[in-house]
């Protein structure tokens, strides 16, 4: 199993799953979790930029168009973690301003619209929450996708 990990390490808010990345991976060896940045052009296996950002082969090239994308991310507006399975759920705690404020969903959406996003599922930290009181309820609900 895979899980996608995003987050901006130098923002102190958005930057928890990134801080319990090392835990994580001790915790649930058998795993794999990947960090990923929604903002870089990723390069294609032979090297060549893409010119894609989230469609790349580790996330849009999944073995099986059944197997379900694993997201941890922190989101604004929640309180506790949350596993949000559908964009509409995402989106009612997102909101654009600026160009700057393009990110992890608005990928999601865009692959959404073009068809190439099979299931997800977003395991949602609280935005600026620290590790110690969302430490349990991430590890139950890691526990309860991975089964």
């Amino acid at each position: 199993m895979k899980i996608f990990v995003f987050g901006n390490p130098d923002l102190a808010g958005d930057n928890i799953a990134l801080r319990i990345l090392p835990k994580l991976q001790k915790k649930f060896p058998l795993i794999q979790f990947i960090h990923k940045d929604p903002l870089e052009n990723w390069t294609l296996d032979n090297g060549e930029p893409s010119g894609r950002r989230l469609n790349d082969r580790q996330i849009c090239d999944q073995e099986s168009e059944k197997e379900k994308i694993i997201i941890i991310d922190a989101v604004q507006g929640i309180s506790e973690v949350k596993i949000f399975e559908d964009l509409k759920q995402f989106v009612a705690t997102h909101r654009r301003i600026t160009m700057h404020d393009f990110d992890l969903y608005d990928e999601l959406a865009l692959l959404q619209k073009l068809k190439k996003l099979p299931k997800v599922a977003i395991i949602g930290i609280p935005w600026g929450e620290s590790e110690k009181n969302i430490w349990n309820d991430l590890l139950k609900t890691i526990q309860s996708i991975s089964l």
